[in-house]
């Protein structure tokens, strides 16, 4: 979601994490493998900025 005013930009931003840097007990990288929490895989991103 982005909000463009006339001299700053309000930015929020969602990743959703799907690969693991490194591997689990198994060998998967996985990120999305059975019960998650949420707040495990997803990273939110809040920004104020000048527009370009």
């Amino acid at each position: 979601m982005r909000f463009d005013a006339d001299y700053f930009k309000v930015i929020l931003d969602v990743g959703l994490k799907v690969r693991n840097p490194f591997p689990d007990e198994a060998g998967s990288y996985s990120a999305l493998k059975g019960q998650v929490p949420l707040n495990e895989i997803i990273n939110w991103n809040f920004a104020i900025n000048y527009p370009f």
